[in-house]
């Protein structure tokens, strides 16, 4: 779900005269998102960068402000979490621990390198990505939970701190199965299961372009009317699915 998102928030920020900063893991990983974005009129460049590490990602914004300046908005859109459950006994800690500084930690490594240069201007937009997860924890899903969790705190606090200084920190729950997202891409795999075929049938599955401009909405917000958090899902999601 994070790499369609992360697509599709490139492309639409990219189309509004962004210079679009890249952030992943594996630089091939962003070569498809880049060469839309050239090929729609726009500037991408590709930084690889892992999340977790705050010497990568400490190097990854000294090149950024080098070469593009510094950052007006950032997207923390980066997750870890299994698409299967598992339960705390079999929960390794190297795992808990992974998950938690890509779901957590990394929002707060990426978010302190991008707030000396927006306070500088008076300005900037931080989005941290959510999820159901950021609110409810669900059996088996502790990995993901916890960190989800903590990001959302981090949020909160941060728009405590740094709303006066002009910077606008929305934490967007998404509250919804992602199209073309890896569960959404198992589900289609998997279509003669009876499980799948409910899901398929059932489901609508969020668009990715329209999760992309509720983000552009958030960044475009007057300075009068800020919203900190919001929860996106489709109008025949429960709220909260599952929880």
């Amino acid at each position: 779900q994070r790499r369609v998102r992360g697509r599709s928030v490139s492309v639409r920020f990219a189309l509004e005269g962004y210079h679009v900063a890249l952030l992943s893991r594996k630089s091939t990983s962003a070569l498809p998102i880049e060469s839309e974005i050239k090929q729609q009129g726009g500037v991408a460049t590709i930084f690889q960068t892992d999340a977790s590490s705050e010497s990568n990602v400490t190097e990854t914004f000294t090149k950024i402000r080098q070469t593009l300046g510094d950052p007006e908005v950032l997207v923390y859109n980066a997750a870890a979490r299994r698409i299967t459950k598992t339960g705390i006994t079999d929960l390794s800690t190297e795992e808990f621990v992974k998950f938690w500084t890509i779901n957590c930690l990394g929002g707060f490594l990426t978010s302190k390198q991008v707030i000396p240069g927006m306070i500088g201007k008076g300005k900037g937009t931080i989005i941290f990505t959510g999820a159901t997860a950021s609110l409810r924890a669900l059996d088996g899903l502790a990995n993901f939970s916890v960190g989800k969790f903590g990001l959302r705190a981090l949020a909160q606090s941060m728009a405590r701190e740094l709303s006066p200084k002009g910077i606008h920190v929305i934490h967007a729950i998404i509250d919804g199965p992602v199209a073309n997202s890896p569960v959404h891409r198992l589900v289609l795999k998997k279509k003669d299961d009876i499980k799948s075929q409910e899901l398929l049938q059932n489901k609508m599955w969020m668009d990715p372009d329209a999760i992309a401009q509720q983000y552009w909405n958030l960044h475009m917000q007057p300075v009068s009317t800020w919203t900190h958090e919001i929860d996106l899902r489709p109008y025949s999601e429960s709220m909260y699915s599952n929880l």
